[in-house]
């Protein structure tokens, strides 16, 4: 409920309060700034307890993991751009790592939701061949997806807002997606 969520809360700044924002409490931070970001939907105190954690950490897990959740509110607040370039940053700074690949995943996403399919494929395809399965599951998962419906017509227009509606529960918006998926099943009731 509502209220023992708020209760946690207070608990993570009561524990964060006794030992103190510090490398050694990263972690903490981290889940913490998760518990505000996705389930009590506080994305500003999120935002400031990653920036801490990631201002005190470089180039280390728990720096590439921050980042990625920050990429991801930013995603959730509409800032494509900037979600874009942190995951690019931890792309970059983890290359040849599952986190690296974790990162190009999710920026694949950001493209799939955009509607730019073609530069999402490319993306994929790299990735189908990552070390880590579940990365490479994924990956080829979404990119059968979209060889699979796009192959179908020559009109983007069913994909595109099958991907705007998985972006709105992304966003935790359901009824929006809710409502553009039953637009798509009667606009195009032959489409898969």
């Amino acid at each position: 409920s509502q209220i023992e969520l708020e209760n946690l809360d207070k608990k993570f700044e009561n524990l964060l309060l006794k030992i103190g924002e510090n490398i050694k409490s990263s972690y903490l931070m981290k889940e913490h700034a998760s518990l505000n970001a996705f389930y009590i939907n506080d994305l500003e105190k999120a935002k400031n307890i990653l920036e801490k954690c990631i201002d005190m950490n470089s180039e280390n897990e728990i720096y590439a993991e921050c980042k990625l959740m920050l990429a991801d509110i930013k995603l959730i607040e509409g800032l494509d751009w900037e979600s874009i370039l942190l995951y690019s940053q931890v792309e970059k700074s983890f290359k040849e790592n599952a986190m690296g690949h974790e990162a190009k995943l999710r920026r694949a996403k950001v493209s799939y939701y955009q509607g730019q399919f073609d530069w999402a494929q490319a993306q994929l395809d790299v990735l189908k061949a990552s070390t880590s399965k579940l990365i490479s599951n994924n990956a080829m998962k979404l990119s059968l997806f979209i060889t699979d419906n796009l192959g179908l017509d020559t009109s983007e227009t069913a994909m595109q807002m099958y991907a705007r509606a998985e972006r709105l529960v992304y966003q935790n918006k359901y009824s929006e997606s809710i409502s553009s998926l039953d637009s798509i099943s009667t606009i195009f009731s032959g489409h898969t």
